[in-house]
């Protein structure tokens, strides 16, 4: 018999990896999203070719919704990508964010609360939730939280929950702290596929300039297919425990963007534009993660740099995939 695995927030970028990768173990997957495009729909059913029969539109905010889905699936394996992932998004809609991302985690939680099958989760956090780190330094899973955005701030009091959810039900549920991870299924309001497409359609004659923020943060970026795997053996250890995934290496956007450029035989200088419009109200200057717990644990440790993930990112791009 199949395993069943239930995934919420299925049309995101970690959902779509996810189900193609339990897919591809023999699970049968369930998923669900709420306002996703139809594109991300289209994108998710190309590339892990689920069952669209298998794909149910709910909201994670309906308590109702989210039991009888649960109780209807009865998977043995769930996983939370659902809510606002957007950090420039969270300061637009802070009551959204916090909704989404920390009620629904509520709800799911609750109901495993009062379900009799022995199931386990996985709920998708944040390095974000560590804030500013000074240079050099790295956040491990004993780092104070200093969440500098609504959604940090709501990934931070996910993350509180399901430790005591886990302590105080004996839930077998644990969070991942994610660094920034990317993949080919990242939209463009995320700056790192919004370089890759501009620099894409500038090296085919747009005219168009690249119109960034702060390019002197520093961020710990990995490849998301590798991040996928360690989500999933979180979940088979015999005891669920929280931790950082990273590479444990920080670059600065301004590093990001001259080596995507680099890669089309462009110039950055000649093609991008400061606008203050685009800093956030509160920023992080430099973050970096500590992953040794995932090494010493689960054997997992990153294993393609900054420049290969820029590089793939691009081959991507140029091929049009998806």
């Amino acid at each position: 018999m199949n395993k069943k695995a239930l995934i919420f927030g299925i049309t995101g970028q970690d959902g779509i990896l996810m189900s193609k990768y339990l897919l591809n173990k023999g699970y049968s997957v369930f998923g669900t999203f709420h306002n996703s495009s139809n594109e991300n729909i289209l994108k998710l059913k190309k590339y892990s070719k689920i069952d669209e029969n298998c794909i149910y539109k709910i909201d994670v905010i309906n308590q109702h919704e989210v039991t009888s889905l649960i109780n209807n699936i009865n998977p043995c394996e769930i996983y939370n990508f659902a809510g606002i992932t957007s950090v420039a998004d969270s300061f637009n809609e802070p009551k959204l964010t916090f909704q989404t991302n920390f009620i629904g985690t509520l709800n799911i939680l609750e109901t495993l609360k009062t379900n009799k099958r022995e199931l386990k989760f996985f709920n998708a956090g944040s390095g974000d939730c560590f804030g500013e780190l000074q240079h050099g330094n790295m956040a491990n899973e004993e780092t104070k939280f200093n969440p500098k955005s609504p959604y940090a701030i709501s990934k931070a009091s996910s993350y509180y929950l399901v430790k005591n959810y886990r302590e105080s039900y004996n839930i077998k549920c644990c969070t991942g702290i994610l660094f920034n991870h990317e993949s080919q299924f990242r939209s463009e309001k995320f700056v790192t596929k919004k370089i890759v497409a501009t620099a894409h359609r500038i090296s085919n004659g747009s005219k168009e300039k690249l119109k960034l923020g702060n390019i002197q943060i520093y961020r710990d970026w990995g490849w998301a297919e590798e991040y996928i795997k360690v989500m999933h053996q979180m979940l088979q250890i015999d005891r669920q425990e929280d931790m950082v995934i990273s590479t444990g290496s920080s670059h600065s956007l301004e590093e990001f963007v001259e080596y995507c450029f680099e890669l089309f035989d462009l110039n950055y200088k000649d093609h991008i534009e400061i606008n203050n419009q685009l800093i956030r109200p509160t920023d992080i200057g430099y973050t970096c993660g500590n992953s040794n717990k995932a090494y010493k644990k689960l054997g997992w440790k990153s294993e393609t740099d900054f420049y290969s993930m820029i590089e793939k990112m691009k081959n991507i791009e140029i091929q049009n995939i998806l």
